[in-house]
């Protein structure tokens, strides 16, 4: 553990973060609209203060259909040595979101 330097100390600053979807849909005649919004709260440096993004986006669907609203994908890569062996696999991992919107009579 290192003390104070030069008349500093250091303190934890704790924040709450948070990040989620907000999804509204309107009835726009046959079809659904529905507004996606996308948003995340991120620390804004040394002052102790979080700054929020938001993204929006629009879909239109019918009642009682999927639509995929969205994805996530990372590359994997992994090695492995024994001996004099050496082995090593690369994969792409993928999640797709769907979303399906009903009418309730």
């Amino acid at each position: 553990m290192v003390g104070p330097l030069f008349g500093f100390s250091h303190q934890a600053n704790y924040q709450q973060l948070q990040r989620g979807l907000i999804l509204t849909p309107r009835v726009v005649g046959d079809k659904i609209r529905v507004e996606i919004s996308a948003w995340a709260s991120q620390p804004a440096g040394l002052s102790g203060d979080s700054v929020g993004l938001r993204l929006i986006s629009v879909i239109e669907i019918e009642p009682g259909q999927w639509s995929a609203i969205g994805g996530s994908g990372h590359n994997v890569s992994e090695s492995a040595r024994s001996g004099g062996l050496r082995g090593s696999t690369r994969s792409r991992r993928e999640q797709t979101f769907w979303l399906k919107v009903e009418l309730l009579p």
